[in-house]
């Protein structure tokens, strides 16, 4: 898992994953579930929604299927703010979402175990997420959308 999402982020040229999300979160707990990536574009470099579709043709490529087409949200300004694009495979999910956040945009994949979110309920979200809602950065309703 870890490899498509690596390798799928590196080929569309999406930074390196940030440190902090670049493991699987801890065996055994409940947030071992799911797998996340997340790509900060710098003003130098930003990322941008022609970067996330790249990354989903790269996961395409290695044999995920989109069953739709992917989303979007305009700002006021009318420049895509949001997009999202969900892929599935051999018992997995992928969210791989664009945000216009900062100077360069972010790119985060976050890969979902199926059974294991079954088994483990709606306490299996990834690390980063929690961390998220914590410092305030993200709703809880937000947040509630990568379970």
């Amino acid at each position: 898992m870890r490899t498509d999402l690596d390798a799928s982020a590196a080929a569309a040229g999406v930074p390196a994953n940030a440190p902090e999300d670049a493991g699987a979160a801890s065996a055994g707990g409940p947030s071992s579930c799911a797998v996340g990536f997340k790509g900060f574009g710098s003003k130098s470099a930003p990322v941008d929604v022609a970067r996330l579709d790249a990354v989903v043709r790269g996961l395409r490529a290695r044999e995920w299927q989109q069953p739709q087409e992917r989303t979007e949200r305009k700002g006021k300004d009318g420049a895509i703010g949001e997009a999202r694009a969900l892929l599935k495979q051999r018992g997995w999910n992928v969210v791989a979402e664009y945000r216009a956040f900062g100077e360069g945009g972010v790119i985060t994949l976050t890969a979902f175990d199926d059974a294991c979110m079954k088994e483990s309920g709606p306490g299996a979200t990834p690390v980063w997420t929690k961390r998220y809602v914590a410092a305030g950065v993200m709703s809880t309703g937000l947040a509630a959308r990568f379970v």
